[in-house]
This record gives C-alpha cells, sequence and structure tokens, in this order.
C-alpha cells in the first residue's frame, strides 16, 4: 500500500510537470516603465512594430517604443532572469529611432535594429538607422550608425534588414533602390573582431533596385539568407535567395492578386524549414505567404498562400502585429493588429495563435484583456508575448514557462509527504 501511494505521489508530480510545460497558460512576468499612445498602434499608415529576445544569460529584451522615441522617453526593457528590470530611455542617450527588430547573436548578446520608417509611405525619418549592442547591465554601445538623408527624402542610407547567420555574426542589407547601396548591399559585423565589412560580392547589383520598407532579411541555413523580394507595394512576393559569397537568385513567386501589400517582417522555422512572412492587409482582407526549403540547402522550393486568420471584410485595414518562429516544437506564433480601437478582428484580438506546419490554427488564449499582442518571442524553454493595454498605454511581458515557485513549492510538499511516510515504516 505505501509503495503505491509513493508511486502515485510520484506519478502525480511527473505529471503535474509535463502539463505546466504544455500548457497555453501566459504567466505575468513585468511592466515597461514606458508608456505610449495606443491609438500609435492602431494606424495602418504608421505600423509600429516591436521585438522580443533572450540574451545568453536568460534575461527577456522587450521593446517599448514611444512614438519614434524622439523627444519622448521609450526605448526598451530588460526583464531580469533574477527579477527586477532595466528600462532603456535611448532618447535619453541620444539615440532616437524606433527598434524594429532585436536577436541574439553568437557572444550571446541582443544586437537591435534601429531602422523605422512609415510603411505607407518611402520617407526618411530623419533619424539615424543604427545597429545597437544592448548589454545585460543595460548600457548601449552603437555598432553600426548608417546615417540619414534628411526628413522626408528617400531613405537611401537605411539599414533595410538585419539577421543573424550560421556563424553567430550580425548580417544586414542596406537600401536596394539605391544606385550606390544596390550594389554594396550586403554587409556583417563580427561579433569576434568587432569589425564591420562588405560582402565580397558587392561588385554586383544584388538591391535590384527595390524598396523594402520594413523587415525582409532572414537566415534560412546552410549559410543562405531569404529576402521578401518584388515589394514593391504590389501583391507579388518572392523569397530570393543571397549569401556572403553568392550573388541573389530570384527565388519562387507567389502572387495571391489582392489581400496585402508590405511585409511586416519574417520568422524562420527551422524544425519544419519554413519561412514564414507577415504583411499588412488590402481590401480589408489578410493573405499571407510562407516558403518551403523542402531539401534544406538553403533555398526556397515551394510556397503555400492563404487568409489568416479567416477570409472576411472587416471593413477596415489589419495586419500581422507579431510573429516568431517556435524553435523547440516548430510551427510559428502569430497575433493581429487593426486600423481600429475596438475592432474584434472576428475575436481574435488580443489573442495569439499558433500554426503548425499544416496550418492548423491554434488558439493559445489571451495574455491580458484589453491589450493588444505586439510581440512574439522564445527563449529559456519558453515562449514570451509583449502586449500593450489599450486603456493606459502600459507595455507588460507574459510567457507560457510555469512560474517556479509554484512548482517548487508542489515539489517540496510531495517529496515531505513521501519523507514522512518513509520515517514511518
Amino acid at each position: 500500500m505505501k509503495r503505491m501511494l509513493l508511486m502515485l505521489l510520484a506519478a502525480t508530480f511527473v505529471t503535474s510537470l509535463a502539463l505546466s510545460a504544455t500548457a497555453a497558460t501566459w504567466n505575468y512576468v513585468g511592466t515597461s516603465g514606458f508608456t505610449t499612445n495606443p491609438g500609435l498602434y492602431q494606424d495602418y499608415k504608421r505600423i509600429r512594430l516591436n521585438s522580443i529576445s533572450v540574451d545568453a544569460l536568460g534575461n527577456v529584451y522587450a521593446t517599448a517604443e514611444n512614438a519614434n522615441n524622439n523627444g519622448v522617453a521609450g526605448g526598451l526593457t530588460i526583464f531580469k532572469s533574477g527579477g527586477g528590470k532595466i528600462d532603456i530611455d535611448l532618447d535619453a542617450l541620444g539615440l532616437q529611432g524606433g527598434i524594429t527588430k532585436l536577436v541574439t547573436a553568437g557572444d550571446g548578446k541582443v544586437y537591435a535594429l534601429q531602422n523605422w520608417l512609415e510603411v505607407n509611405w518611402n520617407y526618411d525619418t530623419g533619424i539615424d538607422s543604427r545597429i545597437l549592442r544592448i548589454n545585460p547591465n543595460g548600457t548601449v554601445d552603437v555598432v553600426y550608425n548608417a546615417g540619414n538623408n534628411g526628413a522626408w527624402n528617400a531613405p537611401r542610407f537605411r539599414i533595410n534588414g538585419m539577421a543573424v547567420g550560421g556563424d553567430g555574426n550580425i548580417y544586414f542589407t542596406r537600401a536596394g533602390f539605391d544606385s550606390y547601396y544596390k550594389y554594396h548591399y550586403l554587409w556583417r559585423y563580427d561579433v569576434a573582431s568587432d569589425v564591420v565589412e562588405e560582402a565580397p560580392i558587392n561588385i554586383s547589383n544584388n538591391g535590384w533596385s527595390e524598396t523594402h520598407r520594413i523587415n525582409d532579411f532572414e537566415y534560412v541555413g546552410n549559410n543562405m539568407f531569404a529576402l521578401i523580394g518584388g515589394l514593391g507595394g504590389g501583391t507579388t512576393w518572392r523569397a530570393d535567395q543571397i549569401s556572403w559569397t553568392t550573388n541573389r537568385v530570384s527565388g519562387v513567386a507567389s502572387n495571391p492578386g489582392w489581400g496585402r501589400d508590405w511585409c511586416l517582417g519574417t520568422a524562420y522555422d527551422a524544425v519544419n524549414k519554413i519561412l514564414w512572412t507577415a504583411a499588412r492587409g488590402s481590401s480589408n482582407r489578410l493573405i499571407l505567404s510562407r516558403w518551403t526549403d523542402w531539401d534544406g540547402n538553403g533555398v526556397m522550393d515551394g510556397h503555400n498562400m492563404w487568409h489568416s486568420p479567416f477570409d472576411a471584410d472587416l471593413g477596415t485595414i489589419w495586419w500581422v502585429s507579431a510573429l516568431a518562429a517556435d524553435p523547440y516544437a516548430g510551427g510559428v506564433l502569430m497575433a493581429y493588429g487593426i486600423n481600429s480601437p475596438t475592432n474584434p478582428i472576428g475575436g481574435y484580438r488580443d489573442h495569439v495563435v499558433r500554426y503548425d506546419a499544416y496550418l492548423n490554427l491554434i488558439d493559445e488564449g489571451v495574455p491580458e484583456a484589453g491589450a493588444d499582442v505586439i510581440g512574439l518571442g522564445f527563449g529559456n524553454g519558453g515562449a514570451y508575448a509583449l502586449v500593450l493595454n489599450r486603456a493606459t498605454g502600459a507595455y507588460s511581458l507574459y510567457t507560457t514557462i510555469p512560474e517556479p515557485a509554484g512548482l517548487l513549492a508542489l515539489g517540496t510538499g510531495l517529496i515531505g509527504l513521501i519523507g514522512a511516510i518513509r520515517r514511518r515504516r
């Protein structure tokens, strides 16, 4: 009887751990010290992008933009692995500009791409485009400053996209439409040597005179990168391939004919070898594309298109507000934004959804009621969601990782009970 009880208690503890690890329950992590006007996140012409990344120490970095962090406090927050947080005010540091992407490089540190501009118009903001290193103690180093071309001019000095290569270094692209930078298109920052250098292929036109307004660049394995090409504001997109040593090659075209215009970001599912894209919808609908690397050589061979999360006219423009690939189980997490303070997006507003490799949609629930999901990421064995409260303008971080205190209490209680039973024998 005692042995059966011990087995039952042990089984209960193991089961509780398994359920905690797999349940789509969102646990509160903390709130940034920065706030913003929630209306800024409901403007389809000036879509704000946010990002989450986790460093080698387990600290979680989440953007907390305030407009373009220009003349107002805003930037990002580090949620420390041991508790507490650090708010980094980029405006106070003289580093104005919106961060659109955070990545963790091979040195375990987090790097930020400052290159925000209005998605509806290809105009320079008059603020420098930069790559920043965000240190765990909250200090910031400028790794590369591309400068700016003056407000309302063509953004010819802009950094278009940034990704971490298979070697752990930071790779980035420049303005492909510019007569100079289309021939000086691909660059990298070597994190070990602290050197920025141009690719040896930068004697050829790899920019192809294209306009990429937000993020368009992702590492897809086998030393290859994908560029979501053909983005002249139309519906025909391609996943072009390029590497440090090989020129850009036109990829498979994807054209729904309507239902989207600009790419808002990319995510590569390394488990299933699928490149996913985020888009701004058009005609009050939203159609997405993804590309598949069938043989694992870094070349996107096939593609799918689908209405996400459904085919419906919502009366205004809506878009993918957050996208992140799951490095543990494969598939992606996704969330939606809309040009309205009240439109429920067919019941999906405030929700995180998951798409698997077969395009099955799973509702992963609501991190915070009344708060738009604006950023998603993975790390420390779980998922993270950044939300913006529509009433207060506060940024808060949530995670699917179970609260360690609850598990520890459960485990300690069961172990104590088992010890008491053993002492009675």
